[in-house]
């Protein structure tokens, strides 16, 4: 850290880094310090530290395939949401949002865009996205038809036809797993979970995600892929279809693409 500011105790100069004053009973950090010296305003103190606000949000994985009949293939998971309190309000998983992040003037930070995961067999994983310290996983890939889904920042849905297949299993802070096979659904596969909620089995939906307006407007991120016809979720899942028709996740969204 530096520090550009000094005061005098006992005859030695001490750095000072931070300084906060108490405000409505709330302690408040403090920018920037100045007086007015002969008329004329005069800074005394600058703090090299910025509070910032993020959304870091991982790439949507891609959906699943089949085989033979009418199977369908797992919906893709989202990519993971995280958030900041002065963006979004609530982080993934609906966990509560997470602190600003303290960064310095005139310092570089890794910045990393994960892009989404391949729609094959079984889907590919998202990649992860970073900033800073902070980390957003990649969604788990859909499941082939009687495959279980994989797990990921939002796990991807089982395949149709498999009684015993399971959705991914989601992560702490990032989102929801996935759908796991609905006898009741027959050969349809499930929808990959999102960042705000799981998705539904029955209607093989995926799961929508979570809202942010770090854009100025209010838009959702990291919806999971639907499968065998069912709608993808809000914030960029893809729809699901059956024979090659399903849709992959929206570009730059997080989310997962349809299972088909």
């Amino acid at each position: 850290m530096v520090c550009t500011s000094y005061y005098k105790n006992d005859d030695e100069w001490k750095e000072i880094c931070d300084i906060h004053v108490k405000h409505e009973e709330e302690w408040k950090k403090v920018c920037a310090g100045w007086r007015k010296t002969e008329g004329e305003w005069q800074q005394v103190y600058k703090s090299n530290n910025l509070s910032v606000d993020y959304l870091v949000v991982g790439g949507g994985a891609g959906g699943g395939g089949h085989g033979t009949g009418d199977p369908g293939g797992g919906g893709g998971g989202a990519g993971g949401f995280r958030a900041s309190a002065g963006v979004a309000q609530t982080s993934g998983r609906s966990s509560l949002p997470e602190d600003p992040l303290t960064l310095e003037t005139g310092v570089s930070y890794y910045v990393e865009h994960g892009g989404g995961g391949s729609g094959s067999s079984t889907g590919g994983d998202g990649n992860s996205s970073t900033f800073a310290s902070i980390t957003s996983n990649g969604g788990g890939g859909g499941a082939y038809q009687n495959s279980s889904g994989r797990s990921g920042a939002s796990g991807g849905g089982a395949g149709g036809g498999g009684n015993n297949s399971n959705g991914g299993a989601g992560t702490a802070g990032q989102g929801h797993d996935g759908g796991d096979h609905n006898p009741a659904s027959g050969n349809s596969g499930s929808g990959g979970g999102g960042a705000g909620e799981e998705p539904s089995n029955l209607q093989s939906r995926g799961g929508n995600g979570l809202l942010s307006d770090i854009t100025g407007i209010s838009t959702h991120y990291a919806g999971g892929g639907g499968s065998y016809y069912g709608a993808g979720g809000l914030g960029g899942g893809g729809k699901g279809g059956v024979n090659a028709s399903a849709t992959a996740g929206t570009p730059l969204t997080g989310g997962g693409g349809g299972g088909k």
